[in-house]
């Protein structure tokens, strides 16, 4: 047998053929290193594709039902709308959670007299708002309730894909 086709026993030293699986000598598997095992293989070729599939479906994602009191609202500013029945309302909204969140759904609710006069709803797509911070939000009502107040509700948001 050529020197070439040999190699030695990781256990004894021995010289046994580069095909052997067991050492002829001390009977120990020569196939012992981790990454040959079935086992890893397998993880290592699936583990990628569930991690990948479970972010896409959001099972790694924080829920914003779980972080709903994480978030403060406070009317900074209402300004009229030139040329239109409306008003322009700007909201501090204040995150005291861990997470960057965006994508905001909203509920702009006015009320006057202690009665709900108006509810309105509406998505910011490009709205963010970074962890332990506060950012400020513009949203536009239709209709102009005279001594109205104005409240702002946030229905859900989102984490980044990214």
């Amino acid at each position: 047998m050529k020197m070439s086709d040999l190699q030695l026993c990781t256990h004894c030293q021995s010289e046994v053929p580069k095909k052997a699986t067991v050492c002829a000598y001390c009977r120990r598997d020569l196939n012992h290193k981790w990454y040959k095992k079935i086992q890893f293989s397998t993880v290592v070729t699936f583990l990628p594709f569930v991690l990948f599939v479970g972010y896409l479906k959001g099972w790694f994602e924080p829920e914003f039902s779980n972080y709903q009191d994480d978030f403060k609202t406070t009317q900074v500013n209402m300004l009229k709308i030139p040329d239109v029945q409306g008003n322009r309302l700007i909201f501090k909204i204040e995150n005291t959670s861990d997470v960057k969140w965006e994508n905001l759904s909203y509920e702009l609710v006015s009320t006057k007299d202690n009665n709900i006069v108006e509810v309105e709803a509406g998505n910011q797509r490009a709205w963010v708002i970074q962890p332990q911070s506060a950012s400020y939000l513009m949203v536009d009502s239709l209709n102009d309730v005279n001594g109205a107040s104005w409240q702002l509700n946030i229905k859900n948001l989102e984490v980044p894909l990214f």
